[in-house]
């Protein structure tokens, strides 16, 4: 079984790597990152290549769980609406959203040359809200995909992710796929798939957009490929 299973990933390694044809991607840390760069949240995965654009920076990062600002408003209450009894004593009153946080997701894309200098790319976000934070979940399933699919010589950056606010392990988080050609988006949406301990799954639709339909029969079917990759929720 573990033979096949690492058959399959070094076919898919092999798919991928053909698949970005001249591109050589590297993984970079954040001191390779250059200076002028701005971007928000704490770095998850960083990837850098050149081509005849210039060199090109793609950046996921994530913030940590911060009190929105209607939870600030909710503890102001909370303080406010304190109930004093006929002995002074104080009862306290708890409101569900002060217990609200969001969690943030930024890519973003720069390419770097001598005669634009820095130039920012796309930078895509998403986030939840409106969530406790032991039931929020915001997470990367992969590092940034770069591919030349239809080799025209500019890649195309693939962003996979998945989040929700989810109180019960067998409730499936909201998976998004997003492949971005230079500015130009494309997306498919969908749940990810979860078994459960009675041998039923839960989720593991998808449905791609209009921009997606559209796209060139080579890229559609490796971001098929790729969304079978993450679909499995962990």
């Amino acid at each position: 079984m573990k033979k096949h299973i690492f058959t399959f990933i070094a076919f898919v390694l092999a798919i991928i790597a053909a698949q970005a044809k001249d591109i050589v991607v590297t993984d970079i840390t954040a001191d390779q990152i250059p200076s002028e760069v701005k971007y928000k949240g704490d770095i998850y995965a960083a990837v850098t290549w050149k081509d005849k654009q210039g060199t090109h920076f793609v950046i996921e990062t994530q913030t940590k769980p911060l009190m929105t600002k209607s939870a600030k408003a909710a503890q102001q209450r909370e303080e406010e609406d304190n109930i004093v009894d006929a002995n002074g004593n104080t009862e306290p009153i708890a409101y569900l959203d002060a217990d609200y946080r969001i969690k943030g997701l930024f890519t973003y894309h720069y390419v770097q040359n001598k005669k634009d200098g820095l130039v920012l790319v796309f930078k895509h976000i998403d986030f939840i809200d409106q969530c406790t934070e032991q039931n929020l979940h915001a997470n990367y399933l992969t590092k940034p995909v770069i591919t030349d699919l239809n080799d025209d010589k500019n890649a195309e950056v693939w962003i996979v992710y998945a989040l929700g606010c989810r109180q019960f392990d067998a409730t499936p988080l909201a998976m998004r796929m997003i492949v971005y050609m230079g500015n130009q988006r494309a997306q498919v949406n969908g749940l990810q798939l979860v078994y459960r301990k009675d041998g039923k799954t839960n989720g593991g639709e998808s449905r791609m957009d209009e921009n997606f339909q559209q796209l060139p029969q080579p890229i559609k079917d490796f971001g098929k490929r790729l969304w079978m990759e993450n679909v499995n929720q962990k």
